[in-house]
């Protein structure tokens, strides 16, 4: 949650975003209540609201409105002629991660983000700071067919990595079609992709390659053949993204 000074130009309150904000991610969900008064509320989803209050408990918004009275023992801030909006998400990033590219191999959706979290990362404390709450940590782009991503709150200094998962979010997985694989791997290893169209004819292959390995696993399902083929975990991604399971 954020709150700004209203006197001051709308170029003013984008800047000052990222230094004047009030956030309630951190280590552990802190128990309690705060009730933010008086702000200009804007809500996203409902328009803005004058002179309105925000009552928040155990870290999660309960009520929007005017006139709301404060708990018992909660904590009051007075937002008069301050903006109040939401935390920000930013939807490409790379904080919160110990590793970002897996660069031994050009097709390599088997690796996740979500295992190289670290809860202690610096860049989550002042991602908090300027108001990002809610982050999706990308895999890099060195891979042409790189690893899935992870949907993440933001709870600096939890002592599990798990905890700042998001419950439910989409699974995703980053695609690069660009000069990073051309460079890291055709450049810098001499294997293919050397160009775009290297690039290409890899997410073809990949693909058929995981269409064969599904189409082998229903043969054994059925009945078909006896012998089950050896499981991959790259292939079974892919199978997944086929199937419209990862975005």
């Amino acid at each position: 949650m954020i709150y700004l000074d209203k006197n001051i130009n709308m170029k003013a309150i984008y800047t000052m975003l990222l230094c004047c904000c009030f956030f309630l991610g951190q280590a552990q969900m802190e128990k309690g209540s705060v009730l933010i008064k008086n702000g200009t509320v804007i809500t996203i989803t409902d328009g803005d609201k004058e002179n309105t209050d925000v009552l928040i408990k155990d870290g999660k918004i309960q009520s929007i409105g005017k006139g709301i009275k404060a708990p018992s023992g909660a904590k009051v801030i007075d937002a008069d002629g301050m903006f109040v909006m939401p935390g920000i998400i930013d939807a490409h990033s790379h904080i919160g991660i110990d590793a970002v590219n897996e660069a031994t191999n050009v097709i390599s959706p088997e690796v996740a983000t979500g295992d190289a979290i670290n809860p202690f990362a610096m860049t989550i404390y002042r991602a908090l700071a300027g108001g990002v709450t809610i982050s999706h940590a990308m895999h890099g782009s060195a891979n042409a067919i790189g690893g899935q991503c992870e949907t993440m709150k933001h709870r600096f200094g939890t002592m599990d990595p798990e905890e700042m998962k998001m419950k439910d979010a989409p699974r995703t997985i980053k695609f690069a079609l660009g000069e990073n694989p051309m460079r890291v791997h055709g450049e810098g290893r001499n294997i293919a992709p050397r160009t775009r169209m290297g690039i290409e004819q890899l997410f073809r292959s990949s693909f058929s390659e995981a269409q064969n390995y599904t189409q082998s696993w229903k043969e054994f399902n059925t009945g078909k053949t006896k012998t089950p083929p050896a499981y991959n975990l790259r292939l079974e991604t892919l199978a997944d993204i086929i199937a419209g399971e990862i975005l």
